[in-house]
Parts: structure tokens; sequence; C-alpha cells
């Protein structure tokens, strides 16, 4: 019936009529909580290959779409076409509050910005010669900090690409 694993992620839809649970199994399901038996029943499982299960499950571009993060690795479901769009080696990421724009580092080195309803690479953001370590990104999606595992910090200008500052 449920997950035949750890669970390491949830995530519940605005309506709080479904949950998403991922699990070290290999697998997200999809939860149905508005039933009149007031029982869990999952409605859908959809599977991933990773040793590990997802550290974060979101809900992005009007709820069309599911976003796993698992270490190094980030899948994005189409849920209403049981889709699933593969990003190349990924982590650290965040997804912009717009819920439909996703920064993200790929192989460790590449600052990339990633249009999810569109599904397309935008543009690169930034070229790092050391690996990134950690970004975060203003309140109002202006402003990307970084930090390289050199323990620079850099502060970047989303929408002019303008290196603010490098500390």
């Amino acid at each position: 019936i449920g997950h035949k694993r750890e669970i390491t992620a949830l995530q519940v839809n605005k309506e709080e009529t479904l949950l998403f649970s991922g699990s070290c199994d290999n697998t997200i399901k999809i939860w149905d909580l508005a039933n009149e038996n007031n029982q869990f029943i999952a409605i859908k499982t959809l599977k991933f290959n990773n040793i590990w299960g997802p550290y974060e499950l979101e809900l992005v571009v009007k709820e069309k779409y599911l976003l796993a993060i698992l270490p190094g690795d980030a899948k994005i479901w189409n849920l209403e076409y049981d889709e699933i769009i593969n990003l190349e080696s990924i982590s650290p990421s965040k997804v912009l509050d717009n819920r439909k724009d996703l920064i993200y580092v790929s192989f460790g080195r590449n600052l990339l910005h990633y249009d999810l309803e569109k599904n397309e690479k935008k543009q690169i953001l930034y070229e790092s010669k050391d690996t990134i370590k950690m970004i975060e990104v203003s309140k109002d999606n202006k402003i990307l900090t970084f930090l390289s595992d050199n323990y620079e910090i850099n502060i970047l200008n989303i929408e002019n690409l303008e290196n603010k500052a490098h500390i």
C-alpha cells in the first residue's frame, strides 16, 4: 500500500486534496486526500532511479509540474501529461517565487536559468572555475548569491548578469 523504504520528502497541493510523498524506494506516490472514506489512497506512482530519495518536492507552474530534487539529480514531472523532464546532474537549485523559473548548478560549475513552463534552458548565468556549493535568491528574484568551494561569495544581478560583488 505505502512505500517500502523511508519517506524523505512530502508536499501537499494548495487545495489540500493531494499529498506527494518521495521515498528511498525510488518512487513518488500521489495520494488522494479528498476521498469520502478519509483513507489514504495512492492514485499514482512515479518511478525514478536514484540510490536516495528526493530531499525536496515542489509543485511549480500553477501546480502543473512536480519538481523532485534528488542528490545530484532532478526530475520534473508534467502531471497533466505524465511526462518526465530530466535535468543533467544538478545541485544545488532554487525555484523562484513565480514558480516558473529554476536556478540551478549543473555539473558543479555552471549556474543556469531554466524555464519550467516552456521546458527549456533560458541561459547560462555564470560559469565558475570552482564548484558552486550553495545558492540563494533574493525575495524580489533579482539578486542571486552563491558560494564556491574556495569560500568566495558572488552576488549576481539576475536581470542583467552583472556581477555585483566578489567577496
